[in-house]
């Protein structure tokens, strides 16, 4: 075979891959994704968008990302199935689910308690004969038939009550005359009439009689076409599969005795154009005369006619058939208004290409003033007036000066470019400019702008943008990987690290220049590798993980996985290029990524949101909790984790979530792609969780979910309780106030007693000063005679016992061995009943008593006396003066000294 056939078949073969053909994504599941059997006898959707799955072990639920399994409880309970082999399922209008199990018993798993009810059971009680199901037909009237295949019992049962026997309708045989013996299929009309066709004629139902229509006599034909086409598509034949469904998204499930397959259809907007396997592709440009040509890592530069290989271009500037390396790492295309091709080279410096073939080529050299700064080039673009400006990684940017004998010059920091920051913007990735000419460098230290419109190159002022640590408005990273400025004005940076930002100062001419942060082209913390406008505005992303489009007047944001791409891609950081009328191509790794944004729509599905299991703090099983409704929590179940699902059974990588409390609060917690929530002590009470998602391509949709959480409260948490504890606390708030002003109270009264009788000490010592003669215990005697309480009085018990008392203590005050026990025993009271007498009576104990006495004697010696302080302190039972000055200070504030100068 010749080159040229050869090159003319791989062409050919390239078109056909890269036609626009849908594409079929197939998952098979069994036991080991959670499928309770590999062998499944059944499927069907109910209104919400979950699947139910009917195994030979059990009744299968899957939400796009696990599977819960429902079984018969143990026998004898109100769960118990009679066998765990479902044969049949039908979800009625409230999605509680219809089962037939192996051995004929009719059953209904009550979605909302997640229990099994035996219906079957029902019917024989009030007939004496359970019915042996035939068939499930669910109505839109909100009713669901159940044919028997004897024709005995066929069942029209009421959604809302499918457990009362008294909305049960039974026709045939054992209840209302039908017109035949086995019903073989019932239907609704679009008015929602109620057809019921039979081994003898179609009828009409009628709540009071059927309607007999006797031209009508066979049910009609299913039709098989669009099953057909989906497993064509497929590659796979009917004689195949063991049972099938079809979903409203149009995905196919079929069954096998390998399991159950679910196959999705979508249509594949993006081609793959396969260049130098295993390569990247490091730079693409399309050029005037409509050729797409890309540089490869390796060396290669390859021309597209469409998605058409054509050839590569050869190191003497001509095109080859065959794959030829043109020179090292091609790092970056660009065709100047003349046609002429520039190729920059990571290493080998920069090449041109003119209309003839002609082949130039420049690199760094120290002995040249003014050759190109550096052999790194990564980056060729112009300024939107015709110059040319080249970003070289090492020697910072450099301008092309062509002159009149057709020779080029490169001016750079080195030579005229003076301006220029010289140290830290060396390493530059990309350059672009906006509408109005202001060109933008994207740098390794930060952003560079300046206007190229000076008439000297030395005069052009540079202005530099770095990342701030305590500024929130600066770069989020120094570290730029490119910056786009849109038709609109918009500019938009991506940092390494960082994510995207917008520019906020239109002034671009200037430093430290003002970005905003946009959350919603940074919801995974994955590197933009670059970005492109399409002929529409949309700004597109390319990323580590997929590709996005922003749509900055709607503030909506699309995604697209690598799953929805052609298998295997990985973007690399390559410019991607556009032709201005929707085409695309981004580098890959081994080829071109080619798409067009009128192809790409906005995914109208709106898939629903349906809440599926809860787990409690503590629990290693998680309860089945299926669509919304109400979930009450225990008070010793306060910590739980809530799962969900987004009822979307393609591509649901890209899937996000947001919730918030009702109750507390208008603000969304968004929480990416989790789809669960731990609430940790939840308070009493009732709170509304509200749930919405985006769909697919990742948009967000109008698809809220509530659950309300019902939070019993603990005894001391109900109102009524509450309401009883503060009546307690008001209560013994109310008691502590007035004993304490009754203490008060006595206390008053005891302090005045005490008064009362200090006074009538003194006085008594100031009698015995003037008038020594007479005898101390009659005037002590009459003293204490004049002494009367005011209120409350002392009885004539306690007047005596005062007046025993202050007799003795004045025979011994100054004895200072007087011990309490002997005052008790002068009084003939024991110590205790001494003690509680004179609390009572003064407020004071026995031994603060006789201080009080002493201090009063040494005040009024101090005051009337020439006795020294040590004699003083003698006179009133003390040893130590030292000891007697610290106390009288404590009592009185003043120290012996201090109170004889005032007094």
């Amino acid at each position: 075979m010749t080159p040229r056939i050869a090159t003319i078949l791989c062409a050919l073969t390239l078109a056909t891959l890269c036609a626009a053909q849908p594409t079929v994504t197939q998952r098979t599941f069994t036991v080991h994704d959670g499928l309770a059997a590999n062998m499944v006898s059944g499927m069907a959707q109910d209104s919400h968008g979950l699947m139910w799955i009917a195994t030979w072990n059990g009744l299968c639920c899957y939400d796009g990302q696990q599977f819960t399994t429902f079984r018969g409880g143990p026998r004898g309970s109100d769960n118990a199935l009679s066998s765990n082999r479902i044969t049949m399922i039908q979800p009625d209008s409230r999605d509680n689910i219809w089962v037939r199990t192996y051995d004929g018993g009719l059953y209904l798993l009550d979605t909302h308690a997640c229990q099994f009810v035996n219906v079957g059971r029902i019917v024989e009680q009030r007939y004496g004969k359970q019915p042996l199901p035939r068939n499930f037909y669910a109505m839109p009237s909100g009713h669901t038939w159940i044919t028997d295949e004897h024709g005995d019992l066929n069942l029209r049962v009421d959604d809302a009550h499918p457990t009362d026997i008294d909305h049960i309708e039974v026709l045939g045989k054992m209840g209302k005359p039908i017109q035949g013996n086995v019903i073989h299929k019932v239907e609704a009309d679009s008015k929602g009439r109620e057809w019921i066709v039979t081994d003898r004629s179609t009828t009409c139902y009628d709540k009071k009689a059927p309607t007999h229509i006797v031209h009508a006599t066979a049910a009609r034909q299913h039709d098989a076409t669009k099953l057909d086409r989906l497993l064509t598509r497929c590659d796979i034949s009917r004689d195949d599969i063991d049972k099938h469904y079809i979903d409203r998204q149009g995905n196919l499930w079929y069954s096998t005795a390998k399991g159950l397959t679910l196959a999705t259809f979508r249509e594949q907007p993006f081609h793959l154009l396969p260049l130098r396997e295993e390569q990247p592709t490091r730079s693409v440009v399309c050029r005037h005369n409509g050729t797409i040509w890309a540089g490869t890592a390796d060396g290669y530069v390859a021309i597209y006619k469409g998605h058409t290989l054509t050839g590569w271009l050869a190191p003497a500037g001509h095109i080859s058939p065959r794959p030829v390396r043109f020179s090292d790492r091609i790092f970056t295309l660009y065709e100047d208004v003349e046609e002429t091709l520039w190729i920059g080279t990571k290493g080998q410096g920069l090449y041109t290409v003119d209309r003839q073939g002609r082949v130039h080529h420049y690199k760094a050299n120290g002995a040249n003033r003014y050759a190109i700064s550096h052999d790194y080039i990564y980056d060729i673009n112009d300024d939107g007036s015709g110059r040319l400006w080249i970003a070289t990684y090492g020697g910072g940017l450099n301008m092309i000066d062509k002159q009149g004998d057709g020779t080029v010059r490169f001016i750079h920091n080195g030579n005229d470019l003076k301006g220029y920051p010289e140290k830290d913007f060396q390493r530059v990735r990309r350059i672009t400019h906006n509408r109005q000419g202001t060109v933008l460098l994207s740098t390794t230290s930060g952003l560079v702008t300046f206007s190229p419109d000076s008439k000297r190159s030395t005069d052009i002022p540079f202005y530099t943008t770095c990342s701030k640590q305590a500024d929130s408005t600066s770069l989020l990273s120094s570290d730029v990987m490119q910056t786009l400025a849109s038709s609109k004005g918009t500019v938009y940076v991506t940092t390494m690290g960082g994510g995207i930002q917008q520019m906020d100062d239109k002034h671009l001419l200037d430093n430290n220049l003002r970005l905003s942060y946009l959350p919603i082209l940074n919801r995974e913390a994955i590197n933009a590798l670059w970005l492109a406008e399409d002929d529409k505005g949309h700004i597109w992303i390319g990323r580590e993980n997929g590709i996005e489009c922003y749509h900055p007047d709607s503030r909506q944001l699309q995604q697209f996985s690598t799953n929805s791409m052609p298998a295997g891609i990985e973007l690399t950081e390559a410019k991607p290029a556009t032709d201005g009328k929707g085409l695309l191509w981004a580098g890959t790794v081994g080829g071109i990524l080619t798409f067009k944004s009128d192809d790409i729509e906005l995914s109208n599905y709106r898939p629903g949101i349906v809440f599926t299991s809860v787990q409690y703090q503590g629990e290693n099983t998680t309860h089945p909790l299926l669509y919304g409704g109400t979930l009450t929590i225990h008070p010793n179940r306060r910590n739980l984790t809530i799962s969900f699902a987004t009822l979307d059974y393609g591509d649901n990588s890209l899937i996000q979530y947001a919730y918030r409390i009702k109750e507390s609060s208008k603000e969304w917690n968004y929480i990416g792609c989790h789809a669960s929530i731990a609430f940790n002590q939840l308070s009493p009470g009732k709170h509304t969780l509200v749930v919405k998602s985006t769909n697919a391509d990742g948009v967000w949709i109008d698809n809220e979910t509530e659950l309300t959480l019902d939070v019993t409260p603990r005894l001391w948490e109900r109102t009524w309780v509450q309401l009883l504890l503060l009546a307690i606390a008001i209560t013994l708030l109310i008691w502590a106030v007035l004993t304490w002003m009754n203490h008060r109270q006595r206390n008053r009264e005891r302090e005045k007693r005490l008064e009362s009788i200090m006074r009538q000490y003194r006085e008594l010592q100031e009698s015995i000063a003037t008038r020594q003669e007479e005898d101390t215990t009659d005037k002590l005697h009459q003293a204490l005679h004049k002494y009367t309480l005011e209120e409350p009085k002392i009885v004539d018990e306690d007047e005596e016992m005062m007046n025993r008392l202050m007799q003795f203590i004045e025979q011994r005050i100054s004895d200072e061995t007087l011990k309490i026990d002997e005052m008790a025993e002068a009084l003939n009271m024991g110590r205790t009943a001494l003690f509680s007498k004179m609390k009572s009576l003064v407020g004071m104990s026995p031994s603060d008593f006789l201080r009080q006495v002493r201090m009063q004697r040494a005040q009024q010696l101090l005051a009337r006396s020439k006795m020294s302080i040590s004699e003083v302190a003698y006179s009133i039972g003390y040893t130590d003066p030292k000891y007697f000055t610290k106390c009288f200070k404590k009592d009185t504030g003043m120290t012996p000294s201090e109170y004889r100068a005032k007094n």
